[in-house]
């Protein structure tokens, strides 16, 4: 946090890759493209007169950086972009986030556009990429500290991605994921696990299907 308004984000995924193929498997893991995102609160959790409802807005933006490997070959010597730690590529970010409260209920908002650079070596490009969602939540105060549940849905649309010339066929499209989360915030350090079932889904023309996702989150605060 740099001041009342202004926030500075870090993020360092770490991968864990397994392709499934022909009775075969692969696996790839690894630290990912390290990501740097900056948000600006545009109303700074503004409280009404009573002091029961709460408003917040935060617009934004971000780097990924090409720190992860993006140069490993199947037996094949085939090059996959989905099974590679990192993109090869410098991509931007677009963020808003819009929070509204009422006592310790509240709902939440966001949306991210992403715009993907090219990795020139193999001539590839992932497609714009545009994600919104929305979560309500309540917040249960333990002493200093507190326990936040939610529930909420993520929708996720991307263009198709772009390889050697031409727009890839077997790629784009639109997902819908649900939402179940659990975080816990104290003065010092806040960490977070959700699980986001696929509730709808049309993927590379129905060649794709993703599961279920898992994320577990820790933030350390300065």
């Amino acid at each position: 946090i740099l001041g009342s308004r202004i926030q500075l984000f870090g993020f360092i995924p770490y991968h864990h890759i397994t392709k499934n193929e022909n009775g075969s498997s692969q696996t790839q893991q690894g630290l990912g493209d390290i990501t740097v995102i900056g948000m600006y609160a545009i109303i700074n959790q503004k409280k009404s007169d009573d002091g029961q409802w709460t408003h917040h807005l935060q617009l934004g933006g971000g780097i990924k950086l090409p720190t992860g490997a993006s140069d490993y070959y199947t037996v094949e010597n085939e090059w996959i972009p989905g099974i590679q730690h990192g993109t090869g590529t410098t991509d931007f970010m677009l963020n808003a986030n819009y929070l509204m409260r009422f006592n310790n209920l509240g709902l939440s908002a966001e949306s991210s556009w992403r715009v993907n650079g090219r990795n020139h070596q193999q001539d590839f490009q992932y497609g714009q990429r545009f994600t919104t969602g929305i979560r309500g939540f309540y917040v249960f105060h333990i002493g200093d500290k507190s326990v936040m549940p939610s529930l909420g849905s993520t929708l996720e649309h991307s263009s198709r991605d772009y390889h050697e010339g031409a727009n890839v066929d077997l790629s784009g499209g639109n997902a819908l994921f649900g939402h179940l989360g659990l975080d816990y915030f104290s003065s010092r350090f806040s960490a977070g696990i959700s699980a986001q079932p696929a509730l709808s889904q049309q993927v590379a023309s129905g060649n794709l299907t993703s599961g279920t996702r898992f994320n577990a989150q820790f933030a350390v605060l300065f």
